[in-house]
C-alpha cells in the first residue's frame, strides 16, 4: 500500500471523505474512503488494491438438500443459508412449514379465524373491522391532557400516551412545538454561545431564533440588528444527498434576501473546513464573530449623536 495523502491531510479529513491511494498491483491511483481505510487497518489488511485489481470471490458448489420438499441440489458456498429451497414455489411454502397454521377465536366477535404460530400470540381479533371498533372504545375511555403547545384538553389512550410521551390536539400545533424546541446544535455553536454570553454579558442574545423571520438564526441580536449563520459542510457538500444540499442552500438565499427587509445585517461563517470540532479549533470562527459584533458597536457609536 503507498498513500498518496500526506498526514496533515489524514488529519484534516473526515470519515466520509475519499483519500488517494496507490494500487498495489497495477500501481493505478484511486480513491478511498478514510473509514474504509481505518477498519482495514484495525483488520490488519496491508495489501489495497483498485476494482479491476481485485481478486473475484470463490464460487464453489455444494450439494445440499431442499427444506420443503427433500430434492438435493447444487448451491454456491457464499449463498448458503442453512435453510435452503430448490425453488420458488418451495420457498413458499417454507413460512407455513416453519410456522404451522393454527385457528383462534376473535376476542370481539367470537369468529374462528386462521393465523400463524409466530403471531399467534400478538393477533387478538379476526380482521381490521373488530381491530378499529376495540381503537375506538379504548379512545372513548381514555385520559384527558393537555396539548403540549397550547394547553388544549385532548382524550388520548393510554397506551399510546406513554409512547410518545407528549400529545397535541393537532398537525399544526404539532409543527409549532417542534421548530421551537427540537433542534439539533453543533458543537462549534454550544462553544460559541457560551463565549459570546461570557463576552457580552450587557447584550441580549436569542440563539436558533425562528419568529423574526420564520427562518432559523443561528444567533440574532437585536439591539445591534446584526445576526450570524454558521454554516458547516452539509451547506456546500453532497454529505446526507442532492435533495437535502439543494433544501439548504435554496434556505440559504431566502435567509440573505429577507433579511435586509426586516433592517438585519447577516453574516455568513464558513465553518466547512474545520475538522471535528473542539474549543481550540473553534476560536478562529468565534473571533470572526466578536470582530463583527465589536465594529457594529463602534458604527452605532459613531452615528449617536448626544445633541440629537
Amino acid at each position: 500500500m503507498k498513500p498518496l495523502y500526506t498526514q496533515e491531510q489524514y488529519d484534516n479529513s473526515r470519515h466520509y471523505d475519499e483519500l488517494p491511494m496507490e494500487c498495489d498491483k497495477c500501481g493505478g491511483r484511486f480513491l478511498k474512503r478514510k473509514n474504509a481505510l481505518m477498519a482495514s487497518q484495525k483488520n490488519g489488511q496491508i495489501n489495497h488494491h483498485c476494482g479491476k485489481c481485485q481478486k473475484p470471490r470463490e464460487k464453489s458448489q455444494v450439494e445440499v438438500e431442499c427444506f420443503v420438499c427433500g430434492k438435493k441440489f447444487f448451491k454456491y458456498m457464499n449463498r448458503s443459508n442453512p435453510i435452503s429451497c430448490c425453488s420458488l414455489e418451495c420457498g413458499r411454502k417454507k413460512q407455513s412449514k416453519i410456522y404451522p397454521i393454527l385457528t383462534k377465536n376473535c376476542e370481539l366477535c367470537g369468529v374462528e379465524f386462521k393465523v400463524s404460530s409466530k403471531l399467534f400470540k400478538i393477533r387478538k381479533y379476526c380482521g381490521k373491522e373488530c381491530g378499529s371498533v376495540v381503537k375506538k372504545r379504548h379512545k372513548k375511555a381514555g385520559i384527558i391532557i393537555n396539548c403540549k403547545n397550547c394547553n388544549k384538553l385532548v382524550r388520548e389512550v393510554p397506551s399510546i400516551f406513554k409512547k410518545q410521551g407528549r400529545k397535541f390536539c393537532g398537525r399544526q400545533c404539532a409543527n409549532n412545538y417542534n421548530m421551537n424546541n427540537c433542534r439539533e446544535v453543533s458543537k462549534l455553536e454550544t462553544f460559541m454561545q457560551e463565549a459570546l454570553i461570557a463576552r457580552y454579558p450587557d447584550l441580549s442574545f436569542s440563539f436558533n431564533d425562528r419568529k423574526v423571520i420564520r427562518y432559523e438564526l443561528d444567533v440574532y441580536i437585536m439591539s445591534l440588528g446584526l445576526a450570524f449563520e454558521i454554516n458547516g459542510p452539509c451547506h456546500y457538500r453532497n454529505i446526507y444527498g442532492e435533495n437535502f444540499l439543494k433544501a439548504k442552500q435554496k434556505n440559504d438565499e431566502i435567509k440573505l434576501r429577507i433579511c435586509p427587509d426586516f433592517g438585519i445585517d447577516l453574516k455568513i461563517i464558513d465553518s466547512s473546513k474545520q475538522p471535528n470540532a473542539n474549543l481550540e479549533n473553534s476560536q478562529p470562527y468565534i473571533s470572526q464573530v466578536y470582530e463583527a459584533i465589536d465594529k457594529k458597536i463602534e458604527e452605532l457609536k459613531n452615528s449617536f449623536d448626544p445633541q440629537i
